[in-house]
This record gives structure tokens, sequence and C-alpha cells, in this order.
């Protein structure tokens, strides 16, 4: 794709090849770049038309809204698409992936190759190396392990539990336990904690961040709410499902009085409060428990997971979870500034986006993703501008997903249901959503 002066011409044919052949295809390469033009535009705006030649001009009018037009040749009444403000089954798999396609040719055209810009323990969570991940380090009384879910390293040893357990099932996926799926999670709970986004909103030294000792999350906190639900619920359905078969003592959650109703603190009060979300993330580990052993490398079982299947799992379970929190979690008082509420909203729709295209949670993608998270709560000072403490990957990390969300609110939502069901089509397809996602919103440092 070329892009001068605000315009881009493609021209495009369509290769009569299986989609398995496309898809062995696409699999050969590494970048999007490398991969004929006419192959993958024809697959992805196009799907399984017959064979055909088209030319597309993508118009920019500075700066937004973007306004597309498409000529095609293929047989329709009129010989092209008509595209109107209501839309129509046929102008929005047009639109949503040539709006993609066009965001992510200026991280293209102005970057570098990717590459993080933190190394070694940096990436994980703070106080990571303090925690071995053994239920054992929670303290017993009468018979029931005490977890105080509002302190920093109680939910950290949770997802260190977590991760542990699953190791086994993605060992084929990256070296040193880097391929489990559950990397994303953890790494952004570390980020949020690190970047000062558990305090108590109306007093910014409650629950800091400190370097040498871990803290509390503050129960006002709109981001730990969210966390909340995301962790608890993974946990206990852990627990429901059997897949944390060493767990024989009855968990207990210290719940403080403040804010009581807004959150569940066992198995009985989470599946009896959201079922749905609570079969979601059991949906996961009930597949890692179907897993078979395929084979013996060393001394090491290597389980038959489906990388694919298990990362889908993981973000419907996380979608959901967030689902419950949206409407809990939106009142400005849980924020550092109404312009942090809005972030959190609209990052949360980029990872929606994210999640439909499969996009892996392995360590190092999660980590590489999350260098661009803003390195502090945002205030109000910091709207419309964006202001000069922040890095170019922060910056672009913002603008992307404030992007993201006003086309999707200009579309009514149809932004994100088409880029759904663009992502439902086929491996090809997720493969292509995953290449957009890592130009659009993985701009390195320059």
């Amino acid at each position: 794709m070329i892009v001068t002066s605000g315009t881009a011409c493609v021209s495009c044919g369509y290769s009569s090849l299986t989609d398995n052949q496309k898809a062995d295809k696409l699999a050969e390469v590494e970048w999007l770049e490398n991969v004929p033009a006419e192959d993958l535009l024809q697959v992805l705006f196009f799907g399984d038309i017959p064979e055909t030649t088209c030319e597309m001009e993508v118009h920019l009018s500075s700066p937004f809204p973007l306004n597309f037009l498409v000529n095609t040749s293929q047989a329709h009444p009129t010989g092209s698409f008509q595209l109107n403000p209501k839309g129509s089954e046929k102008m929005w798999p047009a639109l949503v992936i040539p709006t993609f396609l066009f965001l992510s040719c200026f991280s293209v055209g102005s970057a570098q190759i990717p590459g993080s810009v933190t190394d070694g323990n940096d990436r994980y969570p703070p106080f990571w190396d303090q925690i071995n991940g053994d239920i054992a380090e929670f303290p017993v009384q009468d018979n029931k392990i005490i977890i105080d879910i509002w302190k920093y390293k109680d939910r950290l040893q949770i997802y260190k539990i977590l991760i542990r357990e699953s190791n086994k099932y993605f060992v084929q996926f990256g070296k040193n336990d880097t391929g489990n799926v559950l990397w994303g999670l953890t790494l952004f709970y570390g980020k949020l904690y690190k970047t000062g986004r558990f305090v108590k909103p109306s007093n910014s030294s409650v629950c800091a961040y400190e370097g040498e000792f871990p803290g509390c999350i503050s129960i006002d906190s709109g981001w730990g709410g969210f966390n909340f639900y995301v962790l608890t619920i993974y946990f206990l359905a852990a627990i429901e499902s059997g897949f944390l078969r060493n767990i024989s003592q009855e968990i207990v959650f210290l719940s403080p009085e403040e804010h009581r109703s807004y959150f569940c603190y066992s198995i009985e009060e989470c599946r009896a409060s959201f079922p749905q979300a609570m079969d979601a993330a059991k949906k996961f580990y009930q597949y890692l428990q179907s897993r078979k052993i395929l084979s013996i490398v060393g001394d090491t079982p290597v389980y038959n997971t489906d990388k694919d299947t298990a990362i889908l799992y993981m973000w419907d379970a996380h979608q959901a979870l967030i689902d419950i929190g949206k409407p809990m979690f939106n009142d400005i008082f849980q924020y550092s500034s109404a312009t942090e509420r809005d972030f959190t909203f609209n990052f949360l729709l980029a990872i929606e986006f994210c999640a439909a295209a499969i996009y892996r949670s392995f360590f190092e993608s999660s980590a590489e993703f999350l260098v661009g998270f803003p390195h502090r709560p945002l205030t109000d000072e910091d709207d419309p501008i964006l202001p000069s403490d922040l890095n170019i990957r922060e910056k672009a990390l913002m603008s992307s997903v404030t992007l993201i969300s006003n086309i999707n609110q200009m579309t009514g939502g149809s932004f994100l249901t088409v880029w759904k069901k663009a992502m439902n089509v086929s491996k090809i397809t997720q493969f292509l959503g995953q290449l957009i996602i890592n130009n659009l919103l993985l701009i390195p440092n320059t």
C-alpha cells in the first residue's frame, strides 16, 4: 500500500487459492509487506468473491473523519459500492479493514521495527521475585486459607499460582515458560500498580506505589475494581473446575464493608451473581484439563494445546469479567480525572479489538504492548493536548485507543461489530488483524 498526499490507491486481483493454501502462504511470512498485496486485500476485504479486479481509493480529509470511496468491477447493479451513513452489508466489510490498514500505515512509515525499551526484571510485576506462587504462603485460620484481596502482594501471589499451575500446557509456545497465555493479564496487573492506578483517587498517597514495599489496592480505585473481577473469578473458577487440585481448604477473601455490594468474595457469591462469567473462566480451565500429552521432550511433557483455542477462551473470559465492571466502575470519582476515566474505557475497547483478533498474550508480546501504557494516571490538564512528559510510545497508544473509540462511537458501535465478524472469517483475517494491531498500537521509540 502506497500513501501519498492523503490518498491510497490499491489495485487488487483475486488468486484462485483454497483457504488452506492461502493460510499456508501467510504462515510462511512474518510481516505484511512480504505477502502479495493483491492476495491479502482480496481475502480480507471481500472474502470468497469470484475472481475480479478492483480499484480502491482511500481519501483523507484532514485530520478526520475518514471518507472511503470504493469502486469495483465485480457484478453489481450500479458497478460500484455506494457508501452512505446507514451503510450496508457490502459497505461495512469494505470500510472497517481499510480504516485500520490506513491508520497502521502511519506506524509502518514512521517507525522502526518494534523493540522493547526495557529489559530483564523491569518487565515483570514489582516484587515478582519475592513470592514463589505457592498457596501455602497464605495464612491459615480455622482450616481456612485467608487472602487479603485488597493487598497488592496477595493478588500477585494468585497470579503466580495460576501461571505456575498452567505453565505445563504452554511449554511449546515459548522458552522459559514465556508462552503462557496468562502472562498478558499478569503483566498488566503489575503495570497498573507501578503506574499508580490502584491509589485512592481522592488521595493519591493512599496505596501509592513504593519501590521497597508492596502496598495496597484502594477499594475506591476503578482500575482496582476491574482487576478484582478479572483475577478473583479466574481464581475461583480454577478452584471450582478442579484445576487447582492442591487446594483442599476453603478460601476466604477478606471483605471490607465499604462497597461490599460491588463485589463477590466466594465461589458461591460469584456463581450466584455472575454465572456466565464464572462459566466463561471455567471453560478456559476445562479446556486445559482436557489436553493430552503429545510427546516428551527431555523430561518435559508437551500437551496437545491449540494456542488459538486457549487464547480465545482466555479472552472470552476476560471480556465477560470486564463487562461486569463497566457499569460499576464508570464514575469519574473512581479515577484521578475524567480524562483518566475516558482513557480507561477507550483502552478496554481497544483490548476488545485485540481479543477479537486472538491477539497473542504471551510474555514478550504483552510486555511490548504495555511499553506504551502511560506511566502515570492522567489529569484533566492532559486533555486535549498530550503532555510533554509522555514518551512517543505512550502518546501513540493514547492517540490510537482514542481514535478507535471515536470511530466506533461515530459508527454506532458497528466498527467493533464488523471487526469481530471479519476476525471470525478465518485464521487469515485473524493473522492480518494481529499485524494491523501491531502496526497501529506498537509504535516504538525512534
